[in-house]
C-alpha cells in the first residue's frame, strides 16, 4: 500500500494492490533484487509511506533498497 501525506498526520492511499508473485522478468534477471514498479496518480506530498500488507510464504525478507519518484 502506498500512502502520501502533506503533514504526517493525515494520510491518503494512492495505491493498494496485492501481488501473489514478483514481476517475472525482474525476478528471473535477479531473484534477490526483484524490481517492483508501482504507478499511481500524481499527488502532492511531503511524505510517502509504503506498507507491506501481506506476507508471502516463500518470501521471508522484504526491504526497500532504492526508490525513485517521477512526475
Amino acid at each position: 500500500k502506498v500512502e502520501v501525506s502533506l503533514d504526517g498526520a493525515g494520510w491518503e492511499t494512492v495505491k493498494e494492490e496485492k501481488r501473489s508473485i514478483p514481476p517475472l522478468r525482474s525476478y528471473f534477471e535477479s531473484p534477490k533484487q526483484t524490481v517492483f514498479d508501482i504507478s499511481f496518480p500524481p499527488a502532492q506530498a511531503r511524505m510517502v509511506r509504503i506498507t507491506l500488507t501481506e506476507k508471502s510464504a516463500d518470501i521471508w525478507r522484504w526491504s526497500i533498497g532504492e526508490i525513485h519518484f517521477f512526475e
